[in-house]
């Protein structure tokens, strides 16, 4: 076996983790049955064997490989479990859409596997493990499993995260996100996802915070995943940031509806809002305008005031999503 020629190059003291698909999940593919038996063939010549599924090349099947939210947390791990059954000594390493300590804890505690490996929960929070292990669950940032690193390697662009900005740009953010030279006092308006990593942000950074919501609790659009059971991972992150809101030196306004005249200063804005490209405004080809084209909200009348403000730079910002990491860190 090839293996074997590997092995005999590099050694016993060569750590070699072979991985595998427990089933390729495709019609003329490999079964079960054959991810079993060829798991046996490798028994005892490699120090890991690491059980995934699906077949990368076919889009159909590759959503095992790398699973969406669409699927079930550890949805590869009975394919382990099987092999494990089946009496092969080496340890077998499981993975797909485990994302939490508790489910990761489960399945070494049942026998399904050996090692557990996350690899978009790691991009997530590569402090997962220390978290883990210190007990500090509610402080992981939890990995949505919706693709946006893999899709923005696949069109050619740099690795990123969708609930982490520092992802591959690690010391761009250290240095951006060191604590202000100069304390502000900054009123962030709208508890959603947006208004509440922007206050936090701000907080960790010095400032002295106030983050206003007009209803009863933190959450914004987020709150509707309280009863969907599909969005559990989304669920996850709005009490991640509420938990980090809580945790934060954050004054916390709730059923408070911000206005020019409520608070000075202050003027009125959301924690974010629709915004459209500055595209053309006809598509050249049919002279019609297209559908991306409808123009942003005005700008807000700002108060002389306010423009002067200290708190008129997170409040401004806070307005944009693309913006809350970036901005409110540079302030």
């Amino acid at each position: 076996m090839v293996i074997d020629r590997v092995r005999q190059r590099c050694g016993e003291n060569f750590l070699i983790e072979y991985r595998m698909s427990g089933s390729e999940e495709i019609e003329g593919g490999l079964t079960q049955e054959d991810g079993i038996a060829f798991a046996k063939m490798l028994d005892g010549k490699v120090d890991l064997i690491h059980v995934s599924a699906g077949l990368d090349i076919e889009e159909a099947q590759a959503v095992h490989t790398h699973p969406t939210m669409f699927l079930p947390h550890g949805v590869n791990v009975h394919y382990a479990a099987a092999i494990k059954a089946a009496g092969v000594k080496t340890p077998v390493v499981t993975l797909g859409g485990i994302n939490t300590p508790e489910l990761a804890e489960e399945i070494i505690a049942d026998g399904k596997a050996d090692v557990v490996a996350m690899a978009r929960q790691s991009i997530a929070d590569p402090y997962f493990p220390e978290k883990a292990r210190h007990g500090d669950n509610m402080d992981i940032i939890p990995c949505l499993r919706c693709l946006d690193c893999l899709t923005g390697l696949h069109n050619g662009n740099n690795l990123s995260c969708a609930v982490n900005p520092r992802t591959a740009q690690e010391c761009r953010f250290d240095r951006m996100s060191a604590p202000a030279k100069r304390q502000r006092k900054v009123l962030v308006v709208g508890g959603g996802p947006g208004g509440m990593q922007a206050a936090v942000t701000a907080a960790q950074r010095g400032h002295q915070v106030t983050l206003a919501e007009a209803t009863d609790k933190l959450g914004g659009l987020l709150k509707f995943t309280d009863y969907d059971d599909l969005k559990v991972d989304l669920m996850r992150l709005k009490n991640y940031l509420i938990h980090q809101v809580e945790k934060n030196a954050i004054e916390l306004k709730l059923n408070t509806t911000v206005t020019p005249s409520s608070s000075r200063p202050a003027a009125t804005t959301p924690s974010f809002w629709p915004w459209a490209p500055p595209l053309p405004s006809s598509d050249p080809r049919s002279g019609r305008s297209p559908p991306w084209s409808t123009p942003p909200p005005s700008t807000p009348s700002w108060p002389t005031s306010a423009r002067r403000s200290p708190c008129w730079a997170a409040v401004w910002w806070a307005a944009r999503p693309a913006c809350i990491w970036l901005k409110t860190a540079t302030m």
